[in-house]
């Protein structure tokens, strides 16, 4: 089966998580506290055992061994929950890993600093900080590991789950082993905290009412951008923002074309197929739309309630009056 790129999996799992995860309050995962929420790092921990007892091995097979012995079999409630959703198999992880030698070593710093107190300290912090905006949130518990370079994050009953192998790098991560797409998106482990916000807003979007159409699924994953950001203070998507700010108008125009298109391959899930233009341009627009609509609200607090639980795409379009700027722009010609 042929392994899909991160982002795809990225928002085409967040998409069906905002349906399929259970209400908060029927969870018994979830915590009311935002200081009740643990960080989960045992998966890496097994993953550098395994890695390191393959690099010892002088077979193939024997490295394949390696990393299910020592990593699959060993998987902690984190790693388990993540391969019911995006199994991937000894073999497949050892060949990821073996075929970028250089780049899985130098990651290796950075994934000993995750449960550092300044990180996880910003982690909570940005719980603290949607509880304020949000005060009906709910919060759960984060799970750390390593898979095969196709998922960065995702949301499970028990909780968040991070593929850390993209949110590593170091200054002198080399990128001649990776794909394009891939240098595009992975980041380092101080960017982490934004992707913890982006699929901690997910979880609470139990209530959002997810169409099958591009407006639909660009305000589901745009919003998680946008109240991340507000919560953490960034996002992973700094590359497609600097790329369609200075064409927002163009790209709007033909946004505006495909909104109600069920085929999204244009603007999202399109990662490695997206020509000259960075993938998920869609982020941007559910982004600037959220925002938009968030500006506008006198009442911060419904705002935010209100885009967590969008039931109806268009006339959340409609009110978030996000096109006003561009005919004003075309007036004032």
């Amino acid at each position: 089966m042929k392994r899909l790129p991160f982002l795809f999996v990225l928002l085409l799992l967040a998409a069906c998580d905002a349906s399929e995860t259970d209400p908060p309050e029927t969870s018994p995962f979830y915590h009311t506290s935002p200081d009740e929420a643990r960080f989960f790092i045992e998966d890496v921990d097994h993953f550098w055992q395994a890695y390191d007892r393959a690099l010892a091995a002088d077979t193939r097979a024997a490295q394949v061994q390696a990393f299910q012995e020592t990593y699959i079999d060993r998987a902690g409630a984190g790693l388990q929950a993540f391969l019911e959703k995006r199994f991937f198999t000894a073999g497949e992880l050892r060949d990821v890993v073996f075929g970028r030698p250089r780049y899985f070593a130098s990651i290796r710093p950075g994934t000993a600093q995750i449960t550092s107190p300044e990180l996880t300290g910003r982690m909570r912090d940005g719980f603290g900080a949607l509880r304020a905006l949000y005060p009906e949130a709910v919060f759960a518990d984060v799970f750390f590991l390593i898979g095969t370079m196709s998922t960065g994050g995702t949301t499970a009953e028990r909780g968040l789950l991070l593929g850390v192998e993209l949110f590593t790098i170091a200054e002198d991560t080399p990128f001649d082993e990776l794909i394009p797409w891939h240098r595009d998106v992975v980041r380092p482990v101080t960017d982490l905290p934004f992707i913890v916000a982006h699929e901690l807003v997910h979880l609470q979007q139990s209530r959002f009412r997810v169409e099958n159409n591009l407006l639909s699924q660009a305000l589901l994953e745009g919003s998680a951008d946008f109240i991340g950001e507000l919560i953490s203070g960034g996002h992973v998507n700094g590359h497609v923002h600097a790329y369609a700010e200075p064409r927002e108008a163009l790209l709007w125009a033909a946004f505006k074309a495909d909104l109600f298109a069920t085929n999204f391959s244009g603007w999202l899930y399109n990662a490695g197929q997206s020509g000259d233009r960075p993938a998920d341009l869609g982020y941007y627009f559910g982004y600037k739309i959220c925002e938009a609509f968030y500006t506008r609200a006198a009442d911060k607090q419904e705002a935010i309630r209100e885009i967590l639980s969008i039931r109806d795409a268009q006339d959340f379009l409609r009110r978030s009056r996000y096109e006003d700027k561009f005919a004003s722009k075309t007036a004032a010609r």
